[in-house]
């Protein structure tokens, strides 16, 4: 993750799409247990959650 941090990632919808569906894909080597989410509607919800919390500052 900090590796894909310096080397540019933002975290747009896009990009956290692509990590929530697979996560071990999207950062090669990473050790998080996290399967991913297969559901399309699971990713949209979960990325509103991020943006939504990320506006209050949390």
């Amino acid at each position: 993750m900090k590796r894909r941090g310096t080397e540019g990632l933002a975290w747009t919808d896009e990009a956290m799409d692509a990590f929530f569906t697979a996560p071990r894909k999207f950062v090669p080597k990473t050790k998080m247990a996290f399967p991913g989410l297969k559901d399309a509607k699971d990713r949209r919800n979960v990325i509103a959650y991020v943006k939504r919390m990320a506006k209050r500052g949390r």
